[in-house]
């Protein structure tokens, strides 16, 4: 009798232990199988938050789409519908292009802040981190490094950190 209990209470313990190791990452994360408007929100919301003296009387949020990584058209849509929450114009422009229609000033100075991605990356443990930049001049610019958790489906910061500043 003893025995049979413990060999119903070794299944079941195996049992929980397997679905509760796997219950924050259902499905092994993929460049294909991501979310990017979510992540990008999420990711750029961050940048924002860092070093809110760059934001300082901003008049629009640049982002550089061509430096944006695996996203879609469709999806770019949906992150500049995501980003109107901060109540300014989100515009699809990189330093050259803002430049080239007289949005630099001295100083390479812009009225707004333009937002760029690096690098984009899935770590072993399903993990995503993306490097990138928010610059507002070229005397206040920082680099940003975030990483984001995926957690009851849905996808949370884990950190975000200046690694530069200008």
């Amino acid at each position: 009798m003893k025995r049979r209990y413990r060999k119903i209470i070794c299944f079941l313990l195996t049992v929980f232990s397997v679905v509760g190791c796997s219950a924050d990452n259902e499905v092994d994360v993929t460049y294909e199988n991501l979310e990017y408007t979510e992540i990008y929100g999420i990711v750029f919301d961050s940048f924002i938050e860092l070093d809110k003296g760059l934001n300082t009387e901003m008049s629009y949020i640049a982002i550089d789409v061509e430096s944006l990584l695996y996203i879609t058209e469709v999806e770019v849509e949906k992150l500049f519908k995501y980003m109107e929450k901060y109540g300014i114009p989100v515009i699809s422009q990189s330093f050259d292009s803002l430049e080239e229609e007289g949005m630099v000033g001295i100083g390479n100075e812009i009225d707004g802040i333009l937002i760029s991605v690096n690098s984009f990356e899935i770590t072993d443990d399903n993990r995503v981190v993306v490097k990138g930049e928010k610059f507002r001049s070229g005397d206040g610019a920082i680099g940003v490094k975030c990483g984001l958790i995926r957690r009851e489906e849905s996808w949370q910061k884990d950190y975000a950190d200046i690694t530069w500043k200008s």
